[in-house]
């Protein structure tokens, strides 16, 4: 399941990975249009800048532009007062009518007090004013009939429109003569080529850094955006963008614009952020569900394998009591084995010490599948942690005894009383001496020892048994949990012991530290915190 998990994992990553590039390869194309769109706008708009330019400083073009205006709008000047009146009259050709508009100008000019008249008709549904230099109209009145008049109105519009043509070539070139000897420089600055590209690339939303330099026909620099735009050079003749300037110079050398963006990647993947986060979304999202997947499957079989132990662990310590108990009934109701007073006892001792194995076994199983539902109620009262331990082990001192062993109690704590349940820590004090004893090997040498630290009571209990690996000290207090002996468990358990002291812990705002090394024993922590006013026990 593992294997084929990760194959398709990694097939979709690889898919996802294929279409994002897919994607950028599209944004890359359209980045390039839009940049050759806006350069093509970017040439036209130096033109009309140079142009209009080359108009306001040279006084040949602006009194040619001048007389232009003038033919276009025949109705202005800016030398003049004028009056303008108007009225309707029509006209004939070919038996048809064309209502056309009559003006009349009258003026001074300002500059010599010369009167001025003028006079003039106009299509009505026109848009340009006709000025019929030199044709007699006075005697027209309005509503008369004129023939032939529509004739003489195209040969003037004809005239017309030759003068305008006349007027533009003479711009041309004059323009043309001006610009064939003057330097990039003299025709338009750096400051002003990089104000109309920018405007350019920012109608095609392209807002990221550029740089750009314009050659001549042999590639030589004539000009840089600014000082730091040398150090692209390089990257110019890589990857530059180039339209040629000017391109209506026949008579000059060609000048060609290049620019260049540095972070050109960065830009394209920056625009398309919403695509590519959504895609780690998913990716993420699927590699998060397969982790969580795998790891609940490795979870459940070790959780299996940590059941069957736990069920072959309970089988085998419950059968010894049972055994027991039932072997000493026999011995009891057989009548055939003569039997003292003394060895009536001890089997009665036996099958009341058995039960009460049995009593402690299944109170272990219940109590941690009570602390597992979060079910556990203390009943907290004030205890002197001193007396306690001192109590516990004038009743736990005939096990160790019995091994050849020894038990020291150092009480060092002044202040040892604190609030809590005393059933449940005499039970998690009492796990622990008992651990100290069954997992030490040769004669046990235990230790408890009681002091203050940072206002709280510290209880240690520190044996000379096998020790616990740094591998299986972080595991130590999982629920069902046992270190690893192989096949053979020549301490039995249910694993739950050091779980429960734990929780028990936990449920008294306390903590449990361990330290251990394999062969040379362990010491367990268990840190409280300290109640109320403190005054010591007399009895500690």
């Amino acid at each position: 399941m593992i294997v084929t998990i990760t194959i398709a994992l990694m097939g979709l990553i690889v898919m996802q990975v294929y279409w994002i590039n897919n994607a950028l390869m599209v944004r890359e194309e359209q980045f390039k249009d839009d940049l050759q769109k806006a350069l093509t706008k970017t040439v036209i708009a130096v033109e009309e800048f140079e142009t209009m330019n080359s108009i306001k400083i040279n006084d040949k073009t602006k009194a040619l532009w001048k007389s232009l205006q003038q033919q276009i709008n025949p109705g202005t000047s800016s030398n003049k007062t004028e009056k303008i009146t108007t009225r309707d009259t029509t006209i004939e050709k070919d038996g048809k009518s064309i209502k056309i508009n009559e003006w009349e100008k009258e003026g001074i000019d300002s500059t010599n007090k010369v009167r001025t008249y003028e006079k003039g008709y106009t299509s009505t549904g026109g848009n340009v004013n006709m000025n019929f230099e030199g044709f007699d109209l006075n005697s027209l009145n309005i509503g008369d009939s004129v023939p032939m008049t529509a004739e003489g109105f195209q040969a003037l519009g004809q005239k017309l429109m030759d003068n305008r043509t006349k007027i533009i070539d003479d711009i041309l070139k004059e323009m043309m003569m001006m610009h064939m000897n003057k330097s990039i420089d003299q025709r338009i600055s750096s400051f002003q080529l990089d104000s109309i590209l920018k405007k350019q690339l920012n109608e095609f939303r392209i807002t990221t850094q550029y740089e750009f330099i314009v050659v001549d026909g042999y590639k030589n620099p004539l000009m840089y955006k600014n000082k730091n735009t040398k150090q692209y050079m390089a990257d110019f003749e890589r990857e530059g963008n180039t339209v040629e300037l000017f391109p209506g110079d026949y008579f000059s050398s060609p000048l060609f614009l290049s620019v260049y963006f540095p972070h050109q990647k960065r830009f394209l993947i920056g625009s398309m952020w919403v695509l590519l986060s959504f895609s780690a979304l998913f990716i993420l999202t699927i590699i998060g569900a397969f982790y969580y997947t795998i790891s609940t499957i490795v979870q459940q079989k070790k959780l299996s394998e940590i059941k069957n132990d736990f069920i072959n662990n309970m089988t085998h310590e419950l059968k010894t009591p049972i055994s027991t108990i039932s072997l000493a009934c026999e011995m009891l109701s057989d009548k055939d084995v003569s039997s003292t007073e003394k060895q009536r006892s001890n089997y009665i001792n036996m099958i009341n010490d058995e039960n009460k194995r049995l009593g402690t076994l299944v109170e272990n199983v219940l109590t941690n599948a009570v602390i597992e539902r979060g079910e556990l109620k203390l009943k907290p009262q004030s205890l002197y942690i001193n007396a306690i331990i001192k109590d516990l082990i004038q009743a736990f001192e005939i096990q160790v005894h019995r091994r050849g062993g020894t038990i020291e109690f150092e009480p060092k704590a002044v202040s040892d009383l604190f609030e809590g349940d005393k059933v449940h820590i005499t039970n998690v004090i009492l796990n622990l001496l008992d651990n100290a004893n069954k997992y030490t090997a040769e004669t046990p040498h235990l230790k408890v020892m009681t002091y203050n630290q940072d206002h709280a009571i510290c209880i240690a209990v520190t044996d000379n048994g096998i020790g616990i690996s740094r591998d299986n000290l972080k595991k130590i207090f999982d629920k069902l949990y046992r270190v690893p002996s192989g096949n053979v468990h020549d301490v039995k358990g249910f694993g739950l012991g050091l779980s429960y002291v734990k929780a028990i812990m936990e449920k008294h705002n306390g903590q449990i530290a361990v330290e251990s090394q394999p062969g040379r024993g362990s010491t367990f922590t268990l840190i409280l915190p300290i109640y109320g006013k403190q005054n010591q026990n007399p009895g500690s």
